[in-house]
This record gives structure tokens, C-alpha cells and sequence, in this order.
């Protein structure tokens, strides 16, 4: 996404404009509510305590954003986008909320314009994180897709395949693992005794024995 670095220095901002006026609300909701003490219906908490945790969210995905790009020299990508996705959707549950009953129970239109104001930067900012979300929904995709694919080496196209398995040899000495499949037949019943064969002092010092073969052979002659 080519203007993800602006988008992200704009959210930081209506994050910054939005806090002071959602700790007002927030302040004049709860005083409202203590008004309401010897009546029904009083609440310990109002909605508006709720809307920090969407704009803290905000700040945390752009600082991260802004960072990685200044780290890295390039945009994130999908790394951020299910952050911006969980942000936008809690935007969401927070705003309908307080536009179907806390705007009402301000009872003063001077506090229901002051909540206004609040939710502006809040839908900017909802807006910001569904957008970065939906740009970046096919790298999402792609991502998830990869999990627990290959690369093959040659073509460096991914695939999908298992482990390959490592036979144990059942027979013979224990402790041999069998890559290709092959039977050890070291010490094995079925293991060939070859009857020629020669110990290994000959095969290594064959001069030797060909001398000693030698002067046996004059020796008898002598005689």
C-alpha cells in the first residue's frame, strides 16, 4: 500500500486529538451517572470507559508501522494488517453503543455535540484500519496459505508436502537409520561367509605376504 506511511501519521493524529475529548465525555458520563444514584438504571461504568482500549490500539499499530518502515526501508505489509482488522472491529462494537444510548443519556445537547466531536476522529481512524486491512487481505491470505509449505530449491515455487520418513533396520545393529531404504546385512543371519576371503594385515601389507610366499617356495626347492 503506496500512502500506508501517511495514513499511519494521520491516525496518530486523530488519536491525539481524540483522547482529551473522550476523557472529558468520559468524566461527564460518570458524573451523570452518579446523579442518577436514587434512580434505576445507574451504571458504575459508561461505554466511553471502553473507547480507550480501540485508541490505544491505533497508536500501538502506527508507532509499530512507522518504526518498521524506519527500521527497515520498506512498507510491512501483511505484518500489521490483522492488528488494523482486530482494531477496526472493536471500533465498531464501541461506536454503536454510543450512538444508540450514550448520546441520549448525555441529556444535554451541548454534551451530545461533545460526544460528536469524540466519535469524528474515531470513525477516521475505523476507517484507516479497515482500509489498511482490506489492501492487504491477499498477502493475509497468502500468508496463512504458506503454513507448513516448501520451497523447492530449483524452481523456488512452495509446495506442500511431509517430513520424509526415517526406517529404523529391525535387524542387525541397532541404532542404523535406513534413508534409502536398504537392509544392513552386517551381522545378520543372512549375512554371506566368504570362504577366499583374507584377513585385513594381508590386504594391507601385501608385499610382506608375496616375500614369505617366496622364501617358502626356495626353501623346498633346497631341499
Amino acid at each position: 500500500m503506496a500512502h500506508e506511511r501517511t495514513l499511519r501519521v494521520i491516525t496518530l493524529c486523530t488519536t491525539a486529538l481524540a483522547t482529551p475529548l473522550l476523557i472529558a465525555t468520559t468524566v461527564i458520563s460518570l458524573q451523570l451517572e452518579r446523579e442518577k444514584y436514587y434512580r434505576r438504571g445507574r451504571r458504575s461504568v459508561t461505554t466511553f470507559c471502553f473507547a480507550y482500549i480501540p485508541l490505544a490500539l491505533s497508536a500501538l499499530a502506527a508507532a509499530s508501522s512507522l518504526a518498521y518502515q524506519r527500521r527497515h526501508e520498506k512498507l510491512p505489509g501483511p505484518r500489521f494488517a490483522l492488528l488494523d482488522g482486530f482494531t477496526g472491529l472493536f471500533y465498531l462494537a464501541v461506536l454503536f453503543p454510543i450512538w444508540a444510548i450514550e448520546i441520549g443519556s448525555l441529556q444535554k445537547p451541548g454534551f451530545g455535540l461533545l460526544a460528536g466531536y469524540l466519535t469524528a476522529p474515531m470513525i477516521v481512524n475505523m476507517m484507516i484500519h479497515f482500509l489498511v486491512f482490506v489492501c492487504n487481505l491477499q498477502s493475509i491470505w497468502t500468508l496463512l496459505a504458506s503454513i507448513g509449505s516448501r520451497k523447492c530449491p530449483h524452481c523456488h515455487g512452495n509446495y506442500v508436502g511431509a517430513d520424509p520418513a526415517v526406517k529404523q533396520a529391525g535387524k542387525g545393529l541397532a541404532g542404523y537409520s535406513l534413508l534409502r531404504g536398504d537392509d544392513y546385512l552386517d551381522g545378520d543371519a543372512e549375512a554371506v561367509a566368504y570362504v577366499d576371503a583374507r584377513p585385513s594385515e594381508d590386504m594391507l601389507r601385501p608385499d610382506v605376504k608375496d616375500k614369505e610366499d617366496g622364501a617358502q617356495g626356495k626353501a623346498a626347492l633346497d631341499v
